[in-house]
């Protein structure tokens, strides 16, 4: 099943910890949102833009990398002139993750969720 780059971001950000408020009071009590606790307890409305941005991506691979793991990254032009990524995501030498995309930072963001959830 793919998910929506919505859905992507909120699979992320749980993950990683944030916790979703649905109905959250602001400090006056009168105007209920929703937001996100990060994992520091700092309330937020925007998450990273994992799925579409390349610099909040790119902490995802930093956070792969820093575990020790290591990543291949492959791009490909397909037929029809469409751009093709896939990422791998190894430990000792054993594929642990990997996903395809024809975005790199829905790749990396798919790949990065598996590799969390293995």
């Amino acid at each position: 099943m793919r998910l929506t780059t919505e859905e992507l971001r909120a699979a992320i950000a749980k993950a990683k910890g944030y916790e979703y408020k649905h109905g959250y009071l602001d400090e006056a009590c009168i105007n209920p949102k929703d937001y996100w606790v990060t994992p520091a307890g700092r309330l937020t409305s925007i998450l990273p833009d994992w799925p579409t941005s390349i610099a909040d991506a790119w902490e995802l691979i930093e956070e792969i990398r820093a575990s020790g793991d290591e990543i291949t990254i492959h791009s490909d032009r397909r037929a029809d002139g469409g751009d093709w990524f896939s990422i791998d995501v190894f430990r000792f030498g054993e594929n642990v993750a990997s996903a395809e995309a024809s975005a790199i930072t829905v790749a990396i963001a798919n790949a990065w969720l598996r590799w969390k959830n293995q």
